[in-house]
């Protein structure tokens, strides 16, 4: 009876498991998160030398994460190239405070830009290809085994 209930369980788990996964035509490739290649790799070289926010535009997602490169690039730039004249208009003592702070903090959004335009995708596209749910065996450390039924949300 025991082994009965053990099949059947496998058997109609498998089943449901079955009804969430998508088909193989349904499935995008794990680089491009639903975007055509094209979009992704010209999007990365656009987001990785122009920056400003144009290579999540060109990969259709600038609402989502590009308009913060769009907003804070121009400033830090107009307060850095400010910060290089003030410095430079003084001829004696100079301190270059206000350069390194203002062009650290380009150089950390240009980073954070080129790592989100090729990164973002792709760990978007691994988390949409995980199974939502799943049933499997697992071993007992003092021997036997336990059915076990798990989902994702």
């Amino acid at each position: 009876m025991r082994a009965f209930i053990f099949w059947m369980a496998l058997v109609l788990g498998s089943a449901a498991f079955a009804q969430g996964r998508k088909g193989l035509s349904e499935l995008q490739p794990a680089t491009t998160a639903g975007m055509h290649p094209v979009q992704y790799v010209g999007g990365g070289v656009v987001g990785t030398f122009v920056g400003f926010g144009l290579g999540h535009l060109v990969q259709g997602r600038w609402l989502e994460r590009g308009w913060i490169f769009s907003v804070a690039e121009p400033p830090l730039m107009v307060l850095g190239a400010a910060a290089l004249f003030a410095n430079s208009a003084h001829t004696g003592k100079s301190e270059p405070n206000g350069l390194a702070i203002f062009g650290a903090a380009f150089v950390g959004m240009r980073i954070w830009e080129a790592v989100d335009v090729w990164y973002t995708p792709y760990a978007t596209a691994q988390r949409a290809r995980r199974p939502s749910q799943g049933l499997w065996i697992q071993p007992e450390p003092g021997g036997g085994a336990q059915l076990v039924y798990g989902f994702n949300f």
